[in-house]
């Protein structure tokens, strides 16, 4: 249909080396080209902001500190630097938005050095950030061979701190052999904000947001019958949810899950 409206596909990349071979060494991927699928390993390819090893089939990331100033622009520049649209390392960054957070705090202008008690708060955060290169997760959420699942759950677990608020999905799916499989889907995370809050109010909040973050992926997974279970350890959220009598007129903070 492409090749009828002159529109050429290229720069093809895949995990598999018998699809690729199917294709002419010009219509791959530039690191594909000269590549001997036989004998060489396969690269690491970009694919949509996320650093795809292809050898391993799984997702990484490539940390690059560029010189910026010890200021507030300058560490909301380098946070803003880790693409991470499926929330992998989401414990990582979220400390690096509570420091900026401090510096909020503080009343400190965006171009004014960081006070010297944050300051090696952030040295350290931004010297051990290229660790996260040494993190892999698996692109797919089926191990192989583990043939179509007659079950398929998704689970999210919800906590929430004076210092953030945060949730996590995971993907369980069961065979025909009773087999189970457990992948990782979606984080997301938040700082508390700066208004003083309750810790049920903050509770309940992360709840929503993982309320929503489950049925966007059950939207997008696009899977049948996909039962969603939510999990809190907050004994008080859970007694607000069941109570029929009284419910919450308005919710203390609202987050979209963009």
């Amino acid at each position: 249909m492409c090749a009828k409206d002159n529109l050429r596909l290229h720069k093809f990349a895949s995990n598999s080396k018998d699809v690729l071979e199917t294709l002419p060494a010009h219509d791959r991927a530039k690191d594909l080209k000269d590549l001997d699928l036989r004998s060489d390993t396969m690269p690491v390819q970009r694919s949509l902001g996320i650093y795809w090893c292809i050898e391993s089939d799984t997702f990484g990331f490539r940390i690059e500190l560029r010189d910026k100033p010890a200021t507030r622009c300058g560490i909301l520049s380098t946070i803003s630097s880790v693409y991470d649209p499926l929330g992998a390392v989401s414990p990582v960054i979220l400390v690096g938005k509570q420091i900026l957070q401090a510096l909020c705090r503080k009343n400190v202008s965006w171009d004014n050095p960081i006070p010297k008690d944050i300051l090696p708060l952030w040295e350290k955060w931004r010297t051990e950030l290229p660790l996260l290169e040494k993190l892999r997760f698996p692109r797919s959420l089926t191990p192989t061979d583990f043939g179509d699942p007659v079950q398929t759950e998704i689970h999210s677990f919800s906590d929430a701190s004076d210092n953030g608020i945060g949730q996590i999905s995971y993907l369980r799916i069961v065979n025909h052999k009773g087999n189970v499989h457990v992948s990782y889907l979606l984080v997301k995370s938040r700082v508390a904000p700066l208004k003083s809050i309750s810790i049920p109010h903050l509770e309940i909040t992360a709840r929503v947001i993982s309320v929503n973050v489950a049925s966007m992926l059950k939207s997008e997974l696009d899977i049948e019958d996909t039962k969603c279970y939510y999990c809190s350890d907050s004994e008080i959220v859970m007694g607000y949810i069941h109570n029929k009598a009284q419910r919450f007129h308005m919710l203390a903070i609202v987050y979209n899950i963009s």
